[in-house]
């Protein structure tokens, strides 16, 4: 009786499984589907991280470049919410300044502005993990000469080199009114206490245009010798380092401690470059004179007379800030509501224009002391 019941049992097990798999049978194979696409076949014994090695190997290249670049006036990011707006975006954020395309076919009108800006940063300069290779981290976006802005009717054939893709941002921007130097006798209403070429007329005043050029005792130069350098701004100002950080992707120059080294390849390898800059800053841009024990007004620069001068004329509010006493620096604002003839809105659009440059003249030095002595004699005559 017990064998006759496992026999029973088994039976029942067998006739289940064969059920079981009768119920869960595939049925026939339906047609053949279309071939896919072949891949891309592989190289054998290549690692997939070769590439990358390029550039973040163990020499910390990039490193270094992105210690310089976080102590640099780029990486700041002081004037960032202005991406903001469209006008502005196109050079106060990465992302602004990918989307003008190199301000061709671009204008200023058809900028938009970033709403989740980030910072000028190496994607704003080069082409960064397009082919993964080095050649991402040396060559240039828009490396073409710019737009050029504001010309005011001069014809402008200028080649920066590499420079070219700072000079889309570092050139003077529009400004309203436009001085009518036929007539310097018109009035000018509502002027803007902004009003200026914006503080990036670097590239203007290397080419010497987009300023209001008098007449005047001193003749304005043909030609900049700083216009030598082969890649202009980069030549300059990443053509050394220090430890202290200037130069290289920081790209700051110090007056006192950087002359010889940024002019080494132009200027018998710097030598005097320092004693020179000494020598011309004094007459033509200090404010201050630091020369003797306390710093003082310096009251005779031509920078000074035409700032003064302006001022008498209402012009602006001449501001002197100071530290225990003793003055350490001089603001010249210009003042709201002014309505002003064509030659005192020129020569103040020609003082904005070289405060608003930062190298007191530097960038070429011939133009800018025209620019002052002309625009300070015509002030002069109006008296």
């Amino acid at each position: 009786m017990k064998k006759n019941y496992f026999s029973y049992l088994l039976v029942l097990l067998v006739f289940i499984l064969g059920t079981v798999v009768s119920c869960t049978k595939e049925g026939p194979a339906g047609p053949a589907g279309k071939d896919g696409t072949d891949g891309i076949d592989g190289t054998n014994g290549t690692d997939g991280t070769a590439t990358c090695i390029e550039c973040h190997d163990a020499n910390q290249t990039l490193g270094i470049k992105q210690f310089q670049w976080e102590s640099s006036m780029h990486a700041a990011g002081t004037a960032l919410a202005r991406s903001s707006i469209s006008s502005c975006a196109g050079c106060h954020s990465q992302q602004g300044f990918i989307q003008t395309d190199g301000n061709n076919p671009l204008t200023e009108d058809e900028w938009k502005g970033v709403d989740d800006p980030i910072v000028i940063n190496c994607y704003a300069c080069h082409p960064i993990h397009e082919t993964y290779t080095h050649e991402d981290v040396v060559a240039l976006l828009f490396p073409d000469q710019p737009n050029w802005a504001v010309t005011h009717d001069k014809e402008v054939d200028m080649d920066l080199g590499k420079g070219n893709t700072c000079a889309h941002c570092h050139q003077s921007r529009k400004r309203t009114p436009v001085v009518d130097m036929n007539d310097l006798t018109i009035m000018y209403t509502d002027i803007s206490t902004h009003y200026g070429p914006h503080y990036s007329s670097q590239a203007n005043l290397m080419g010497a245009f987009g300023a209001y050029e008098f007449e005047g005792s001193t003749a304005y130069p043909d030609f900049n010798g700083h216009l030598g350098a082969e890649n202009g701004c980069v030549s300059c100002h990443m053509g050394f380092t220090t430890a202290s950080g200037s130069g290289g992707h920081n790209m700051h120059i110090d007056a006192g401690s950087d002359l010889e080294k940024a002019c080494a390849q132009c200027h018998s390898e710097g030598a005097g470059a320092e004693d020179k800059y000494n020598e011309y800053y004094p007459v033509y841009f200090a404010t201050i004179d630091h020369d003797g024990e306390h710093p003082t007004l310096n009251t005779t620069s031509y920078y000074t007379l035409l700032g003064d001068l302006l001022t008498e004329h209402g012009v602006y509010t001449k501001v002197v800030d100071s530290v225990d006493g003793y003055p350490e620096a001089v603001h010249y604002n210009i003042n709201g509501g002014l309505e002003i003839n064509g030659t005192l809105l020129a020569a103040l659009f020609n003082h904005r224009y070289l405060y608003q440059d930062h190298s007191h003249g530097m960038h070429n030095p011939s133009y800018s002391k025209a620019l002052l002595k002309n625009s300070l004699e015509a002030v002069e005559a109006l008296n």
